[in-house]
């Protein structure tokens, strides 16, 4: 009997023969196809039928194990990426802390700023660093001594201290450490890069305080966020409760660490204007500087607590004597009563400030900050009181005059000004103290401008 096979083999040359003579197109694609039968035939006699399917699997192995290979590699490739680039951002810019200083002859040599990863040192600041921490002098004294800063050999070189990233240091020792110490020449210089100075401001701790441990405190704060720091808060004495001698107010140190220098306190609210003449009368302050306007952007920034010639504030009988006008803001003279006692206040009113901005120039606020200054003590050089300072919330503006009046005593009496160590002294007592980058950009502006009016010494 005759095989398919050998059917095929035989019929194939006759097949060939008939469509070479009727259709040449279709004789190719028949011995294509004939070919291929041939060569599948041949696969099937000479490989069992339990081969295949193993070469098929081992294929899809071989191309599955390439794929995975291939994800394997990119993935880790993009790993690393990802690892280099995070360790990158470890790297922050980190003021170095200087030395402790000792009062000497001779200028303290200038810092030097250094970039540190967060596990190189431990945050221990010094006790001596921020140039709020030296116990004050009278101002005739500062003024009429040549002394400054200088290194102390026998001890500073065992506390150089390198701060951490504010990650890992807590908010009081950042802000006890931080300082970035400038020249006359440098002050100036650091306004040519004004990116790099908002940068330092926006590493400050706000230093906002959580809550205030006082039932019913809420209603007497204009702005809900904006709360007294518990450790420098101004206490009304003399109350029935805690309510009644509460006050969004904080003492606020001074050049040198001059306690109780300024008051920063809110704007009064209607209902917290007796407190506030209570605040001036128990501080025997001497002088308030107010910087703002009783309404702005259609918004009540301020209670009108200024009488046009008299009024009485629960047991505080206020008169105008005299009024006085500046260039940019106006000086009223008061006198206050209460009882058979009297006290005389100095008050500044500065309307050429916007909120939340910062004025086209610098020349009103550094003539205010001179002119505060020279009233703030008596003949006999002694402080008179806390200088009462206050805008709407009491941090921005108000930040920045005692900012720039601490900084224009350093340069006075130091040729040098360090306002990254003053705005972060500030919030130590009060938070968020200079509450925006330009603010902080303008307190560097104003100095340059008194640095300007001022002759030119040895070291600028």
């Amino acid at each position: 009997m005759v095989s398919l096979e050998q059917l095929q083999a035989d019929m194939a040359p006759v097949k060939v023969m008939e469509l070479k003579a009727k259709e040449p197109q279709k004789l190719a694609f028949a011995v294509e196809r004939l070919q291929d039968d041939q060569m599948w035939n041949f696969f099937q006699r000479h490989m069992p039928s339990w081969q295949l399917p193993i070469i098929i699997s081992c294929s899809m192995f071989a191309l599955f194990a390439i794929i995975f290979l291939l994800l394997s590699f990119f993935y880790r490739r993009d790993t690393k990426k990802r690892l280099d680039i995070e360790e990158a951002r470890q790297v922050v810019y980190q003021p170095i802390l200087k030395p402790s200083v000792s009062e000497a002859d001779t200028i303290q040599p200038e810092s030097r700023d250094s970039y540190l990863t967060e596990t190189e040192s431990e945050c221990t600041p010094s006790p001596r660093r921020s140039p709020l921490r030296i116990k004050a002098k009278g101002l005739l004294e500062r003024r009429g001594s040549n002394a400054s800063l200088t290194l102390d050999l026998n001890h500073s070189m065992e506390n150089i201290n390198y701060g951490t990233t504010p990650k890992e240091c807590s908010v009081e020792e950042y802000l006890l450490s931080a300082g970035n110490r400038m020249t006359k020449k440098q002050l100036r210089n650091c306004l040519k890069d004004v990116k790099a100075l908002h940068r330092e401001f926006w590493d400050i701790p706000m230093n906002y305080p959580e809550k205030v441990e006082i039932p019913g405190a809420g209603t007497k704060n204009r702005y809900k966020t904006i709360m007294p720091n518990e450790k420098s808060r101004v206490q009304l004495t003399e109350e029935s409760d805690q309510l009644s001698g509460y006050i969004n107010a904080n003492y606020i140190r001074g050049y040198d660490g001059e306690p109780k220098a300024f008051i920063g306190t809110q704007g009064p609210m209607a209902h917290t204007v007796n407190d506030f003449w209570k605040m001036v009368w128990q501080e025997k302050s001497p002088i308030i500087v107010m910087i703002t306007k009783l309404r702005e952007n259609n918004k009540v920034k301020c209670e009108s607590y200024i009488p046009e010639s008299s009024g009485v504030y629960g047991e505080v009988h206020v008169s105008v004597v005299k009024v006085i006008p500046r260039d940019g803001y106006t000086i009223r003279e008061l006198f206050l009563r209460c009882g058979d006692e009297v006290h005389q206040v100095l008050h500044f009113w500065y309307t050429a400030w916007p909120d939340h901005k910062t004025p086209s120039t610098a020349k009103q606020l550094v003539a205010l900050a001179l002119e505060v200054e020279a009233l703030r003590f008596n003949n006999n050089g002694d402080v008179k009181g806390p200088t009462i300072v206050h805008c709407s919330a009491g941090i921005g503006r108000t930040g920045c005059f005692i900012a720039t009046s601490i900084g224009i005593q350093q340069l006075m009496e130091e040729n040098m000004a360090d306002v990254l160590g003053i705005v972060c002294a500030l919030r130590l007592d009060r938070g968020g103290m200079v509450q925006t980058a330009e603010q902080y950009e303008f307190v560097h502006q104003a100095l340059c401008m008194f640095v300007s009016s001022i002759p030119n010494e040895a070291g600028d």
